[in-house]
């Protein structure tokens, strides 16, 4: 094992959303008792329940990170060694967090603060925000701008940070 990578380790809690929904099936066998059964999807709903609080702060980080390297006019070029897998890999990520603002709205606000961030700093992330096979405006089916409109209605009707953000995020990609 390599040494502790902080930067690594948030990436991956962004990244890699792990699916807890299905922790409280029971795949025991008859022979276990109500007690031990009761124990595991207990635990396993903290663990569950840890892993979304950790993705969140994980999330509040980079959003914090890439406001503050936005500001001082410096991150492209703290970034630019890793370009390619901020478009490839970081952005569609962020969009889906932005897609789930009805189960998740603080996650999607700060999705969508890391998305301003980006596009602010890179016409290419802008492109790349509005044309990635993952986010076209194409059909029904939706977007980029189509995720942040719905997640705009969501933010009016339940959670107005959203709304602020989400509307900053919008007016940056259509500006680019």
């Amino acid at each position: 094992n390599g040494p502790f990578s902080l930067h690594n380790y948030a990436m991956s809690l962004i990244i890699y959303e792990d699916d807890h929904e299905n922790d409280d099936e029971d795949d025991s066998s008859l022979e276990e008792d109500a007690t031990s059964l009761s124990m595991k999807v207990s635990l396993n709903r903290s663990i569950a329940e840890h892993t979304r609080r950790l993705r969140t702060h994980a999330l509040m980080a980079l959003s914090n990170a890439l406001d503050l390297l936005n500001s001082e006019k410096i991150l492209c070029d703290t970034i630019s060694a890793s370009k390619e897998w901020y478009a490839s890999v970081l952005i569609p990520s962020l969009i889906d967090n932005v897609k789930s603002a009805s189960s998740k709205p603080y996650d999607a606000t700060l999705a969508a603060r890391c998305l301003t961030s980006l596009a602010m700093c890179s016409k290419v992330f802008a492109s790349t925000m509005k044309n990635n096979e993952g986010c076209k405006n194409a059909g029904g089916g939706g977007g980029c701008l189509s995720a942040l409109e719905r997640a705009g209605q969501i933010g009016r009707d339940e959670f107005e940070l959203l709304l602020r953000d989400v509307e900053r995020c919008q007016s940056t990609l259509l500006g680019c």
